[in-house]
């Protein structure tokens, strides 16, 4: 693979921040998506779906993993989020006390969900995943091959 399409980025970034892992090899630009190990429950008699993926990620020289957000980079985001509402805004108050209390991620999830402003969450949320997933691509491509702009997107692609 010569180069990272927009769209296999983009699927990456949704990918790993539903809970799968994706490793890329900063070399080649291979990557490929797998369940969490500790997560797989395989019986005896059951193939492993990911096994083909797992020989070849083995197989590479180098190989870095692209991770999801962690909770405290989710809950940044939320914060980001309420501080874009608009000041008059009820809402913008209710999502930043939902932050300081108990079980903020799902309380944060039904409030903002149920509201009026539920899809530009979902388009500030898929944005911020898609440049968390950039930025760490970016970083290995940088240790790996080069610049990220012409070897990963291809000259003149962003």
């Amino acid at each position: 693979m010569e180069k990272l399409t927009k769209e296999q980025i983009k699927e990456i970034s949704d990918l790993v921040n539903s809970g799968l892992r994706c490793y890329l090899n900063p070399v080649t630009f291979e990557f490929v998506i797998l369940q969490d190990e500790d997560k797989l429950d395989l019986s005896d008699d059951e193939d492993d779906p990911w096994l083909e993926d797992r020989q070849k990620m083995e197989e590479w020289e180098d190989v870095e993993e692209i991770e999801g957000m962690t909770s405290p980079e989710s809950c940044k985001m939320m914060a980001h989020f309420a501080g874009s509402l608009p000041e008059k805004e009820p809402l913008k108050d209710r999502l930043f006390n939902t932050l300081e209390r108990k079980s903020p991620f799902r309380n944060f999830k039904d409030l903002v969900e149920s509201s009026d402003y539920r899809e530009e969450w979902f388009a500030f949320r898929a944005n911020a995943w898609l440049k968390h997933t950039s930025d760490q691509m970016e970083a290995v491509i940088h240790r790996g091959e080069g610049m990220w702009n012409e070897k990963v997107y291809g000259e003149g692609e962003l």
